[in-house]
């Protein structure tokens, strides 16, 4: 992405040559390809985060990882069933399903109320969410695209395939290793004496690169709060704890534990 430039410029200079019907010095039928710096390819990947969102906006599907894999058990212990399932529902039953949000359609009522038509997917399938003004007002922060949600519903057949109504769209409790209910990050983030007053990041000593900071250093930026960050180096056994500066804390919500999971990695 930072150098598509470098290769479409070149190509799509000889290309709009071709169309005007010049040929190069060395074209015609027996122009070469068009060599590429392959030097320009080479550089860090995108973070686990960006990367599937990518995957997911020009490819239609998760590649490389998806974001629901990690978590799956902590989701399946807060729902009553997949969403591959809940074509088995009948009218008006009232059923808890968690998934990401793949796609927020916001409208407005008559009254100029805002609400919105969500689509929750997990790895089983997918299901319409219609999200009235009342339920959208509680839980707006929530509702935006690529979030993982739990959400209460009842089951709408009026139309011409089943829905579901929200009756509660919350952030789900995932927990570490998807034990729910616990208030852990990447492998270990929360009190050393099992309370959730600290977020403690474990990071093996040889993977702390400068890289490595820079995009954990985005990610609690996007996570503001009240709770202090701990980065805990670990070599061999041994560990060193390392306070983060008090302009770094965050919220130690879901959301952020699950994202640092992706960036980090498991504890041992």
């Amino acid at each position: 992405m930072a150098a598509y430039e470098k290769i479409t410029t070149p190509i799509l200079s000889d290309r709009r040559a071709e169309a005007h019907g010049q040929d190069s010095l060395f074209g015609g039928a027996f122009a070469p390809a068009l060599e590429i710096d392959e030097s320009v390819l080479r550089g860090p990947e995108f973070d686990q985060a960006d990367l599937l969102r990518s995957e997911k906006e020009m490819l239609g599907q998760y590649v490389t990882d998806h974001p629901l894999l990690g978590i799956k058990d902590a989701l399946a212990a807060q729902t009553d069933l997949e969403l591959s399932e809940v074509s088995t529902l009948g009218d008006g039953d009232v059923v808890s399903v968690a998934g990401i949000l793949t796609s927020v359609n916001r409208k407005y009522t008559k009254r100029g109320e805002p609400y919105a038509l969500l689509r929750l997917e997990d790895l089983t399938g997918g299901v319409g969410v219609v999200c009235f003004p009342g339920i959208f007002d509680k839980a707006g922060d929530l509702i935006t695209t690529d979030r993982v949600v739990v959400v209460k519903g009842r089951a709408d057949l009026r139309g011409r395939e089943l829905q579901l109504v929200a009756l509660e769209v919350r952030e789900p409790d995932l927990g570490v290793d998807g034990d729910p209910g616990r208030g852990h990050g990447n492998g270990h983030a929360g009190g050393e004496g099992g309370g959730f007053d600290e977020v403690v990041v474990d990071i093996p000593a040889s993977a702390c690169t400068t890289g490595l900071i820079a995009h954990l250093k985005q990610l609690l930026a996007l996570h503001p709060g009240s709770m202090p960050v701990v980065l805990r180096l670990t070599d061999e056994g041994a560990a060193t704890r390392l306070r983060v500066g008090d302009g770094w804390r965050v919220s130690g919500s879901p959301a952020l534990l699950t994202e640092l999971r992706r960036l980090v990695g498991h504890a041992e």
